[in-house]
């Protein structure tokens, strides 16, 4: 769900839900806003630090899946 208000509460938002872990609501958010500013540098910042995390998590996925199958293997 994408926040309303200003651009600075709608950043504090995008952050609250960071830290709460709803990254899909964090990043609805700041989707929003920069279809509406795409030059809002902040925003775009938030939005390659949310992308970073769900690419850090599908390694981290990946990474304990190939473990438990090599544990299974032995």
């Amino acid at each position: 769900m994408a926040h309303t208000g200003s651009h600075e509460e709608r950043i504090i938002a995008a952050l609250d839900a960071i830290r709460s872990g709803n990254m899909a609501d964090a990043r609805a958010t700041v989707d929003a806003l920069i279809a509406e500013q795409p030059n809002y540098r902040l925003a775009q910042l938030l939005r390659a630090r949310s992308l970073r995390h769900a690419c850090d998590a599908a390694i981290d996925h990946r990474r304990r899946r190939r473990q438990r199958t090599e544990q299974c293997a032995r």
